[in-house]
């Protein structure tokens, strides 16, 4: 493994960082107060992948809304060979809009603090860039 370093966009005191999901380049949101990270479901078929099944409980943001949260199937979330895993789904319609009205990126998902750690990234806001090592498998 070596270490490399990634641009991201700081745009509107927002995080986005291009990720591949099943071989296409979608931006994300970083977002470290968040407990889980969430895809889109209403980006499956787009992204192709499956939604499982689904859970009993709801995500609710700081929006305040919630909605059906599901498993997901054939999703492949990928950053520079470091795969992400244990992405739930949900309908992130709302949050999508409000950022892409903010900052003009059409997010799909967001990372959560724990795919961060669990990853080894370090995110340094002020040069807008995070580090990481690169795995290839």
């Amino acid at each position: 493994m070596s270490n490399y370093e990634q641009q991201i966009s700081v745009v509107d005191n927002r995080l986005l960082l291009p990720i591949k999901v099943n071989s296409k380049v979608v931006y994300f949101l970083i977002d470290t107060g968040a407990a889980v990270p969430l895809v889109d479901s209403n980006q499956a078929k787009a992204l192709g992948f499956k939604l499982g099944s689904k859970l009993s409980g709801t995500v609710t943001g700081i929006g305040g809304e919630g909605g059906e949260v599901y498993h997901t199937k054939d999703l492949d979330v990928d950053f520079h060979g470091q795969k992400i895993y244990q992405f739930l789904a949900t309908d992130l319609s709302g949050i999508r809009a409000s950022i892409k009205k903010a900052t003009d990126y059409d997010i799909v998902g967001i990372i959560s603090l724990k795919q961060m750690q669990q990853l080894g990234w370090i995110i340094d806001t002020a040069a807008g860039k995070i580090y990481f090592k690169e795995n290839h498998e």
